[in-house]
């Protein structure tokens, strides 16, 4: 009854109406019975520090039922105590969808049989079918060596469990597997070199992500029918690569990151079956890049940043299969970009500053070519061609033309023109590409105004920084109701009133700058953003409102209102969201509130509050948030509590002066002198010039 009442009013009025901050102990009952609930829509336990028990088989089956028939946020038990998975999932064995994610409270330990069970499931209904991604800690339990049913295991895939802990010794005695996936499973730790061994069978090992994971390479000697092997972002992995020769049937190879990997290229010749090579960030690979062209089903190459890498990139011209090229950072290829017409797809040659050629006649889907100083041509060579995407810039490109001779490249979804003034864009030219989803100008001659570009109807990101030239209102936005991304900085003749942006609901993320205070109106218009992720309006002082109408925004992560000094609210209206990980409003003198109400944003990492001088509450109540890694509470004379408590937590700043923005319309200044009270003192403090005192 209880467990209803609490659902049933935070459902009709919101997640305040019920409040148990601060009480005692609360415990689910074990009784809780799944047939007296399971009319609820919604199920909000949500910020009841105090409420602790175990996933009985009710509760299980009432979590993932309503979250199969509605959505993930209808059940809710962030900001909540210890929460314990049961024995098994024998409650949800029928159920195709098992959505348990997004509860950070709820830990267990992972049995055999719940291993076994996570695994088949998700082979059977896809990865997604077993959801456990955003909950707390979860261990392996381990494996008896005398167990025969472990060595019936042909697959496990625990993939996406980022709070998974355990040793991967787990799976030693699982000596038949052919598919092992811990892609993302950050916890994982221990030594491949006693595990592999076993497995001699194994045509699929994807370690991605788990960083923890030591071990030489060179223990895949073991595991000769090796079809698939992922071992991105593990960087305490060493050895040299001459092992792939053990492995000839190995066609998918990705090791970017392992940064402790040596070896040189001519190695991956002996795997003539290769379909796709990463050696991205590996800067210790060597070799020539010719070594690639004997792999003539290769159809991905990706060196980015293999700075050690030679060889002229004509090599590549046989492999007659090869879609996708990157070797951006590969300082030391040469070459002529005109050789690669008639193979490539995708080809991305960042930083590559000694490769020379014409763009004239290259036909590709994506082309990203930013401080190429060597690389001539016109732009409107791309218009004879399928081209997607175009990445180019840097201050030394010699490559010229108009936006205008792309008009009529009607697949052009992406374009970003960064620190480039031989090539002129006027934004009317872009508006009759109708596939255009992103456009990124950065310190470009561009011309034109935001309403030109209302044509582009799928439009998903606008990110234009110090295009000073470029005119528009908010209201141009409107017309774009695919827009989720806005990054206005310095963008001088941009004006308008925020309320505009209530039409465009996708919107994700919103961020303006620099645009000399001409941004005005209420946030109360960002409340019918229901997605809104990242809000970043400092020193629009002109902006005003409550900080309540931010509320309405489930998604938030990140808030920055720096310099916002109209705007109004109480703290704790910032506290409904499930996702807040970062609050900035330094120098909103009128918000009010007690800082305990932060204590349930179980995900918050940085604060910023500074210059809040009507914020209260004590130091103590931000220890419950365990992932909290600055603390700036600069001049908040009402807030109490000594900093040294923050001696033993994961902490690793706490500032005393304001985080420097980096688009602000007055600069930063120090001033050691008292400053006295004239009204010329006051305005220029409003415009958020910091007097930073020490000591």
């Amino acid at each position: 009854k209880v467990v209803r009442c609490i659902c049933e009013i935070r459902s009709t009025e919101f997640q305040g109406a019920v409040n148990l901050i601060g009480c005692g102990r609360f415990d689910l009952s074990e009784n809780l019975d799944y047939a007296e609930l399971s009319d609820l829509k919604n199920v909000n336990l949500a910020k009841i520090p105090s409420l602790h028990g175990i996933l009985t088989d009710s509760i299980l089956r009432l979590i993932t039922e309503c979250r199969a028939k509605n959505l993930t946020d209808s059940v809710k038990l962030n900001g909540c105590g210890r929460i314990t998975l049961g024995k098994d999932f024998d409650a949800v064995q029928d159920l195709k969808i098992v959505d348990l994610s997004r509860i950070p409270s709820l830990e267990g330990t992972l049995s055999v049989s719940m291993v076994r069970f996570i695994s088949e499931h998700r082979g059977n209904y896809g990865t997604d079918a077993f959801k456990l991604h955003g909950c707390g800690c979860f261990i392996l339990d381990y494996i008896p060596v005398d167990n025969s049913q472990t060595l019936k295991y042909r697959s496990v895939n625990l993939s996406n469990i980022p709070s998974l802990t355990g040793n991967i010794y787990f799976f030693m005695t699982l000596g038949s597997l052919i598919e092992l996936n811990l892609q993302g499973c950050t916890g994982i730790q221990g030594n491949i070199d006693a595990v592999l061994p076993h497995f001699a069978e194994l045509n699929k090992l994807n370690l991605q992500g788990c960083s923890n994971i030591q071990g030489n390479i060179e223990t895949l000697r073991y595991c000769s029918s090796l079809k698939e092997l992922n071992m991105q972002g593990c960087r305490d992995i060493t050895g040299h690569i001459s092992v792939l020769q053990a492995c000839p049937d190995l066609s998918v190879l990705n090791l970017q990151d392992c940064c402790k990997i040596q070896g040189d290229l001519i190695t991956v010749t002996f795997c003539k079956s290769l379909v796709s090579v990463n050696f991205m960030n590996c800067s210790v690979i060597k070799g020539d890049i010719k070594s690639l062209s004997d792999c003539l089903h290769l159809q991905t190459i990706k060196l980015k940043k293999c700075d050690k890498i030679t060889g002229d990139i004509k090599s590549l011209s046989g492999c007659a299969c090869l879609e996708l090229v990157d070797l951006s950072g590969c300082k030391k290829i040469t070459g002529d970009i005109s050789t690669l017409r008639e193979c490539l797809v995708n080809i991305n040659l960042d930083g590559c500053y000694n490769i020379t050629g014409d763009i004239e006649n290259l036909k590709v889907r994506f082309c990203s070519l930013f401080s190429c100083p060597e690389i001539t041509g016109d732009i409107k060579s791309f218009s004879g061609c399928a081209i997607e995407t175009i990445n180019i810039g840097g201050s030394g490109s010699k490559i010229i033309g108009d936006i205008n001779s792309l008009s009529g490249c009607d697949r052009l979804t992406n374009v970003s023109l960064m620190h480039i003034k031989k090539i002129t864009v006027n934004l009317l030219a872009l508006s009759s590409c109708q596939c255009l989803e992103t456009i990124k100008l950065i310190d470009c001659d561009v011309t034109g105004s935001l309403k030109d570009m209302s044509g582009c109807k799928k439009i998903k990101d606008v990110n234009l920084i110090s295009c000073k030239k470029i005119e528009g209102s908010i209201s141009d936005l409107s017309a774009m109701k695919c827009l989720e991304i806005v990054k206005l900085i310095n963008c001088k003749g941009f004006v308008g009133d925020i309320s505009e942006l209530k039409f465009c609901t996708e919107v994700v993320t919103f961020i303006i700058g620099g645009c000399d205070n001409q941004i005005t109106g209420d946030i109360q218009s960002l409340s019918e953003c229901k997605r809104l992720a990242h809000v970043n309006l400092s020193d629009c002082y002109q902006i005003t409102g409550d900080i309540l109408a931010l509320s309405r925004c489930k998604c938030l992560m990140i808030v920055d209102l720096d310099g916002c000094y109209h705007i109004t609210g109480d703290i704790s209206d910032l506290c409904d969201g499930d996702w807040l990980t970062s609050v900035h409003l330094r120098g909103c003198f009128e918000i009010t509130g007690d800082i305990s109400s932060l204590e349930g944003c179980a995900c918050l990492e940085d604060i910023d509050l500074s210059h809040c001088r009507n914020i209260t509450g004590n130091l103590s109540s931000l220890s419950g948030c365990s992932r909290l890694r600055t603390v700036n509470l600069h001049r908040c004379f009402k807030i109490k509590g000594d900093k040294e408590m923050f001696k033993h937590s994961k902490i690793s700043k706490t500032k005393m002066s304001p985080k420097k923005i980096p688009v602000r319309r007055s600069s930063m200044t120090r001033r050691k002198s008292r400053v006295t009270s004239t009204e010329d003192a006051k305005v220029r403090r409003m415009q958020n010039v910091v007097l930073d005192y020490h000591g």
